[in-house]
């Protein structure tokens, strides 16, 4: 016979109920008597809350059940509560542990942007002003929302972002009254480059070997320095390829960079290759226009057709 039964009565239970029992008592009672659910009286239903999250709190223990069926709530008080036990002066903390969720003011839509960076600003690094959208809700030539038309939302691009790199700032976008704010949805595009091809980490870049140049080539890194890429006295081959590391991308995770890797191509080889490649094609292509460009051939002969007294002879074509 237990000492004390009031937590026992709280969730509405019997002293010698089970634990799943004891475990569906109190889902009935934290729904019964959820703040949330209790706009006009939200003081009692706290307090109610509070005594059935500490009714559950000593009884699904197995150590504080015995120590309060033995001696009460006295007894709790005195021996001290064990270990694992919840931690009464959060209830709500108790309610997300069993249910996994929580009740509370709703939240607002997040909000997704798209910033479009260039492959340097992607390189260094950069700061980026995204206007906002008009999330008003009036019309677009009010006063208000032209304000709002010029707010800005600022990101900094880490080095080494890549394209379609999403990032998610939570609590940064639109509030309202009773409404908790919502998050903003960031989406990296990586514009496209005259000059490199990005793949990873990496580079790609193609030099076109002149025939004749006694000038040799240059080309402009992303971070404004200048790289010799061919000389005059550097025999390369058509297609041959040849990596520098550490010219490329930055990885923010490793802090390395990837490698640049050079393409050489001859413009003549390549011309002879393309040709070779699609000969068949462009054969059949001039052939046709050929035969559509040829003139027609002139009539052999003609027919007199329709002299007679009085009128003027005609000729008719023979086909």
């Amino acid at each position: 016979m237990v000492k004390d039964d009031h937590y026992y009565s709280v969730l509405g239970v019997a002293p010698d109920c089970t634990p799943d029992q004891l475990k569906q008592a109190y889902r009935k009672q934290a729904l019964k008597w959820h703040p949330d659910k209790h706009p006009k009286d939200v003081q009692v239903a706290e307090a109610k809350f509070k005594e059935v999250a500490t009714a559950y709190d000593v009884l699904s223990n197995p150590q504080t059940r015995s120590l309060y069926d033995r001696h009460g709530e006295r007894g709790l008080n005195e021996g001290g509560p064990p270990e694992d036990h919840f931690d009464t002066s959060d209830p709500f903390g108790i309610f997300e542990q069993m249910f996994g969720m929580s009740f509370g003011p709703p939240k607002m839509e997040p909000i997704f942007l798209d910033v479009f960076c260039t492959l340097e600003e992607l390189y260094t690094g950069a700061v980026k002003e995204i206007p906002l959208p008009n999330l008003t809700g009036q019309p677009v030539n009010s006063l208000f929302a032209k304000i709002m038309a010029k707010a800005t939302f600022t990101v900094k691009i880490v080095p080494g972002w890549k394209h379609a790199t999403r990032l998610t700032f939570e609590g940064a976008g639109p509030t309202h009254p009773g409404c908790l704010p919502g998050d903003v949805v960031v989406t990296v595009h990586q514009q496209p480059h005259p000059h490199f091809r990005r793949q990873g980490d990496d580079l790609h870049h193609t030099v076109w070997v002149p025939l004749w140049s006694d000038t040799p080539i240059t080309l402009q890194m992303l971070d404004g320095q200048r790289l010799v890429v061919w000389t005059p006295a550097q025999s390369v081959r058509h297609e041959e390829v040849r990596i520098l590391p550490d010219r490329g991308m930055p990885n923010p995770k490793l802090r390395l960079r990837g490698d640049l890797i050079v393409r050489y191509r001859h413009p003549l080889r390549w011309a002879w290759g393309w040709l070779g490649r699609y000969k068949w094609p462009l054969g059949l292509l001039l052939f046709g226009l050929l035969r559509w460009a040829r003139p027609p051939a002139p009539p052999t002969h003609t027919h007199r057709w329709g002299a007679g007294v009085g009128q003027a002879p005609y000729y008719f074509p023979v086909v």
